[in-house]
């Protein structure tokens, strides 16, 4: 029962501390990749410590309510369709397959998940300012952008990693003494 009770506040903790960074980037001009990476932040520390089953749970609480309290819907919306499931995905990704196929499905998933973000943004939510943004663009200066995005991506994945190596080595026993 303790064990439950734990996980329970760990998980409200860390969604709420989500959540706040969602609203924090919000009103930050230049933190709209910035706010949805640390809020992915949560859902790593809770893969690690109880699974991929919970952080699904936990990963759902934090995009609605990011989707409902974050006045920013470009932030909240690349948490839901990347930032947010990403650090699932990355130990399936990381434990199952070949490192090249590795690489090449994250690449995708970024992709993918980013052209959806923006698609819903121009298309669905019909932002106008997301609109004229992107009418300003040339075809390259697009093609530019995502190509810089990927490659800001393979840092942040690089980034996750070694901060994954450093939680279970170091801070892992010091933060959680079962």
């Amino acid at each position: 029962m303790r064990e439950k009770n734990y996980r329970t506040s760990l998980g409200g903790l860390l969604a709420a501390a989500a959540v706040a960074s969602m609203f924090f980037g919000s009103v930050i001009p230049f933190a709209t990749f910035t706010a949805p990476a640390i809020a992915s932040l949560s859902v790593l520390f809770f893969t690690i410590e109880y699974g991929r089953r919970y952080s699904v749970i936990i990963y759902a609480a934090i995009s609605i309510l990011s989707a409902l309290l974050a006045p920013d819907k470009e932030i909240a919306l690349l948490f839901v369709c990347f930032f947010g499931y990403y650090p699932i995905l990355k130990g399936i990704f990381e434990s199952k397959l070949k490192k090249n196929i590795c690489c090449v499905c994250k690449i995708a998933v970024f992709n993918a998940g980013i052209l959806l973000v923006y698609l819903a943004l121009s298309r669905l939510l019909i932002l106008q300012s997301v609109r004229e943004e992107l009418a300003e663009y040339s075809t390259a200066m697009k093609a530019g952008i995502l190509l810089l995005g990927n490659f800001t991506f393979i840092v942040f994945d690089i980034a996750l990693t070694k901060l994954i190596t450093e939680y279970l080595r170091r801070w892992r026993v010091k933060l959680i003494s079962k």
